[in-house]
Parts: C-alpha cells; structure tokens; sequence
C-alpha cells in the first residue's frame, strides 16, 4: 500500500510532460485514489473480521449490546468485559479475499493450508492482512509487526492478487451469514460453513478495569507483598475471583448503581515467589460471572517484581546503582551523598549525589556551578518531582564531569535567569570546556514554550557524551522554538548524543511545529543516536524554512532505527525533516523507522534534507518507510498523559514506556 500510496505522488509528475485533456487526468488520479481507498477498506474489513472471528472461536465472553448499519453490513458489538468488536457480513464484489478458517485443533488455515499460529487458548494471536505495492495479499501470522509479512499462497503455490480488474468494488464475503437467532450472535463462515456463537446477555457485565500504574501489554506489575487496589466492573448472578499461587485476591461488593467493585490484590513475598514449584507458571489473575446459565471472564497477568524503597539506603549499604546505561554508581567512586527531605533543600558542591525523596516537590533555587551533579528520585515506585525557579548549572574544566537526573518529574516552566526578569533554559554548562556526560534518563520533563533544554553558545563549550533515555518531553502547541539541545551559531564539536526509548511529544491536539533534538548549523557532531523513540505532532520548521530534527553542519557517523516520526493534528505546510547536515553524513545505519502524516498537506516526513539534488544522505542510507494507516489506530493515543502505544502492526517501534 506504501507504494500504491507513492504513486499518486509521483503521477502529476509523469503527465507533466503527457498532452492530454486536464479534466481527463484529473478523472485518471481520481480514480486511482477511489482504487486505493476502496482496497485499504477492503483490508481494515477484513482485520476486524479476524479479530472478531477470535474473539467468537476463543468464547468465555457475552454480548452487552450490539449495533447493527443496515447501510454498510456492520455490527458493532459491545462485550461483556467492555471491550468491542466489529464484524461486517460482506457483499459480493470482484475483489479476491484469501479465505480463512479455523482447524479443528484451533489453528488458523489460509487458503487450506494450516498455520502454526493457534487461533484459540492463551497463546493465541490474530494475524494482519495487508495488501503490498504489487497488490498481492501478506500476512503477519503473529500480528506483531511490518518485518514478519509473508505473501498469501494459493494451492498452487502462487502470491494471491487482491483484485483481478482496475475497477474492483468493495468486497468482504468473510462470512457466510452474520445474524441474531435464539438470544445469540451466529456467525456462518463462507468456507467451511462452520458456525461461532456467542450469548447476548444484557445483565452480564464482567471487567477487569485497566490499572493506571503498573499495567502494560495486559501485563500488572506489582513490587513483592505489595498491596494493590484495582478497579473491575460485575453484574449478574454470582460473581469470582482467582489467583495465582502465592497471591491473594479479595473481591468487594459491587455499587448497584455503576457495577464497580474494588478488588483487593497483594502479591506474594520475595521468599515465596522465589520458593514457587517451577511446574506453577500461570500468570492470569481471573474474573467470572455468571447470569443464568451463561458466564464470561475476563483476565489480565500479574506479575511480582522488586521495588526498590529506597536507593539511597542501597547506596549506604555500599551497593552499586546501575540504574543508567554504563555509569555505575556507589559510594566508593563518588563519596557521601545526602537525602532530600524538604521542598527547599540547599545543595552544595560538598556532595556528588543526591537522593529526592518522593514527598518533596522540590523547588530548586541554588546558583552554584556543579562539577559533577547526580539526583536520583529514591524509590523505584514513583518519579519524585522538581519544579526549580533558578537554572541547573554545570561547570567541569577538566572535562570529565558528571550530570545525572534519574526517575524525576521536572518542571522547567518556572526557570528564571539571574535576576529574575525572564524565563530561560534548564540545564547550563558554564565551564570553558567540553563537559564530560551528560545524562536524562527515566525522567519526565514538562517544557518551557520556546526554550531549550540547555543553550550553550560558545565556542569553546560543548558535552562530550549526552544520553536520553526512557524519557517524556512535554511541549505546548505553536509556532515557539523547543528544543532540547541549542548551541546557536557555535563552532564546537561535540561527541555522542544518544536518545533512546523516549516520547517528544505535543501535550494537546495539535502541533509544535519548530523542534529539533539538536540544534547547531555551524557546529559538528561526531555521532548521533536515535532509537526507538516516538516523536507526536512535532515539525521541524524555523519561522520559515524546514530545519531537521538534527540540525548540524557535520554529522561523521549516525544510526537511527525503530522510531515513529507522526503527524496528524495540526498542520504547517513544509516537509519535516530528520537530518539536515550541510555537508554529507560520513557513514551510518537507517533501519525500519516508520512516518506517519496526515495533516492536510501533501508534504512528508523525509530523513535526510537535500539542496540543488544533494542530499546530506550516505552512500546507501535508503528512506524512512512512509505509512498509510494510523500506527496508533487501535492502540493507545492519549497527548494528555503522554501516553502513545501503536497497535500490534507496529509493536517494536517507537517507545515502550507509559
């Protein structure tokens, strides 16, 4: 579909230099457009289909409601663990779908053959359909991700076309019959003729509620004998509540009026879960309920972990944190730390490390250049928060210094400058030399409107080593610069910058349209990293010219692989760039980063910035993959708590954190 998507970009080139009838032309790009869309509805119909035939062949739910479109064929059907499901009947068309079944075993079959996917049970997985450039079918038997298409056979053995006419109609003879008979949905596969049902009972409600903390990819973790209180949702006749082994569960009584109960959860002890039989591996934390004769469930996984009270009691102890990636921090390398325990804590170059307890709302206020400077939020359960009204200032000339902010909640929206007459940024390196490592790591950042992170401009400053990761940038939306690294018209160079598993996002719907990760075009960087990272709603126009998400005027080495480059909610009218290097990247690696946009415009996401047919690309570096479907669609979009999980299509790319 990339290329089909493609090609209508690249068609008003070739009539260029075509003499024809202009409203002939636009009927042709017309039609091609309606062909596209027609075969990227054709899949979305077919996905939901799968997923819902899953759903039906796995049982163990009922139905609350349902909504039937007599226009479209569609059912919309509301399950009693609140989740929903569509299923759409289908209408005959000239458009050929692989036909699907399920085995008698519970294992998927396409076109006759069966697969080594299971369809039914705990492991099972729902394949994706997609529709490559050449229209043949794929298909990603694991449903995880764009790397694991293979092409759909036929009993020949032969890639299966989409369609066989130009002018293929809508087509989605997935099921034989989809209808309501005897208080249940029934569904009658086209193939085999075999039929799912599932009971329509409006007073079944059976739902484990989300957890806010703690809970990822259906996964709950929760430290060792640690209690938690999850919310679920029951209705019916009698209701239960299961456990693993060594955890207990406690289901309370549920408000007649809303159906909320509370379930009271404690996972077991260190001692115990480590003393568990090896053969007593489940996971599943289960809800049932009954009405009548009919039940549901509903379950998610748990998991017990350690959490860690304190870090600064572990640093005493003479423990080693090796809580960022390659810097190990004890007491024998950096000496005494100190604890802090009130909002306005007076920090000193008497000590390197300092641990911020969870209940302080930390207002920073000191004006002292720091040599080396590590604050590290003291338990593992929760981030402990900043909010400084006077900048972070650094300052090594021996250019070995050390900067760590680990597990915190800044807030950089109240910085002012010396004598309080402005806002201004963050984190300033004030030493005449290169400053050794600096480090943001497991910490989220609310950002001033129009600052960067840290802005060092002369030419003698510069960081040697700069990590970024499993971080959150929060910007307002506008046309204001936000950056996280700005070193104006500088000439230095600087050495690594590494940004790994982090979120830059606009904190609205809407678009921060001047980002960049660094900013700098007369300054030189030896490499740059870029991994995983999901980048929402950010364009990378300066006032009127399109800039980079690196913007350097040498770049020797760059690596970049797994990102989510996305943009649909507000809109500037310019290509958004990743790279833009005056002079040509020496050497680097481009693998698998995705771009999404849909804003209105014609414009693109494009990796490397290119002038007079240049490209500052190396030999062989390729494009980023530009996509057609929403990678969020179906999974989690939420600008207000920074909260962005693709959908099983594109798991593996972008961040992981929540």
């Amino acid at each position: 579909m990339k290329q089909l998507r493609n090609l209508l970009l690249i068609i008003p080139v070739i009539l260029g230099v075509i003499s024809c009838n202009t409203d002939d032309l636009r009927s042709d790009i017309d039609s091609l457009k309606d062909r596209v869309t027609n075969l990227e509805a054709q899949v979305q119909l077919l996905n939901e289909n799968l997923n819902a035939l899953r759903v039906l062949a796995e049982g163990g739910k009922t139905i609350q409601s349902y909504v039937y479109d007599e226009e479209t064929g569609k059912y919309t059907v509301k399950l009693s663990d609140g989740s929903e499901i569509v299923l759409t009947q289908g209408t005959k068309g000239e458009a050929t779908t692989p036909s699907i079944t399920i085995s008698e075993d519970g294992y998927w079959v396409i076109n006759g053959e069966k697969q080594p996917t299971k369809a039914e049970g705990s492991d099972a997985a729902t394949p994706r359909f997609r529709i490559n450039s050449e229209g043949y079918w794929q298909v990603d038997l694991d449903g995880d991700g764009p790397k694991d298409f293979e092409n759909v056979l036929n009993e020949k053995g032969e890639p299966v076309k989409a369609t066989t006419d130009e002018s293929i109609s809508m087509s989605d003879e997935f099921f034989e019959s989809v209808e309501v008979k005897d208080g249940c949905l029934v569904v009658k596969l086209k193939e085999n003729g075999k039929t799912y049902s599932l009971p329509i009972v409006e007073d079944l409600i059976c739902e484990i509620v989300d957890p806010e903390q703690g809970f990822k990819d259906g996964v709950l973790t929760v430290g060792y004998g640690q209690p938690v209180e999850l919310t679920v949702k029951v209705k019916g006749d009698n209701y239960a509540v299961t456990a693993p082994a060594g955890w207990t569960a406690v289901l309370g009584e549920p408000n007649a009026e809303t159906n909320e109960a509370k379930l009271s959860l404690v996972a077991p002890a260190k001692s115990s879960a480590l003393s568990r039989a090896t053969a007593d591996n489940t996971k599943d934390l289960t809800l049932q309920v009954n009405s009548g004769i009919s039940w549901a469930v509903d379950k998610i996984q748990v998991v017990a972990e350690e959490v860690i009270d304190s870090y600064y009691a572990l640093y005493e102890a003479g423990e080693t944190l090796n809580l960022v990636s390659g810097l190990s921090i004890n007491k024998e390398t950096y000496g005494e730390a100190q604890l802090v325990n009130s909002n306005d804590f007076e920090f000193t170059t008497d000590y390197k490390v300092y641990f911020i307890d969870p209940s302080v709302d930390l207002n920073w206020t000191s004006t002292i250049n720091f040599p080396n400077l590590i604050l590290i939020g003291n338990s593992s359960a929760m981030k402990s928060k900043i909010t400084p009204t006077k900048q972070m200032k650094i300052s090594n000339e021996d250019g070995n210094g050390i900067f760590v902010s680990y597990n915190l909640e800044i807030n950089t929206e109240n910085v002012m400058n010396n004598d309080g007459s402005a806002k201004t940024y963050l984190l300033a390196q004030n030493g005449n030399s290169s400053f050794g490592t600096v480090i943001f790591s497991n910490t989220n950042l609310i950002c001033l409107s129009g600052q960067a992170l840290t802005y060092i401009s002369p030419n003698n400053r510069s960081i040697e080593n700069l990590v970024v990761e499993n971080c959150k940038f929060a910007y307002d939306k506008g046309a204001q610069q936000q950056w996280v690294v700005s070193v104006g018209s500088s000439t230095a160079k600087y050495g690594t910058l590494k940004f790994k598993n982090n979120i830059f996002y606009c904190k609205e719907l809407g678009l921060t349209s001047n980002f960049k990760l660094y900013n700098g075009n007369k300054s030189s960087i030896n490499k740059v990293i870029i991994e995983n990272n999901t980048f929402i709603n950010l364009g990378t126009v300066n006032v009127t010219s399109t800039t980079g998400v690196i913007y350097a005027e040498n770049l020797t080495e760059a690596e970049i692989s797994k990102n989510i480059f996305y943009a649909k909610d507000g809109s500037a009218d310019y290509n958004y760039m990743v790279f833009r290097i005056t002079n040509p990247i020496s050497q680097g690696i481009n693998n698998d980063n995705i771009a999404y946009r849909n804003d209105g415009t014609t414009r693109l996401w494009q990796m490397f910035y290119s002038s007079g047919g240049v490209s500052c690309a190396w030999e062989g570096a390729g494009e980023m993959q530009k996509i057609t479907d929403n990678p969020f669609e179906g999974g989690k979009f939420d600008p207000a708590t920074g909260t962005f999980v693709p959908n099983a299509t594109y798991s593996g790319y972008g961040a992981t954190i929540e």
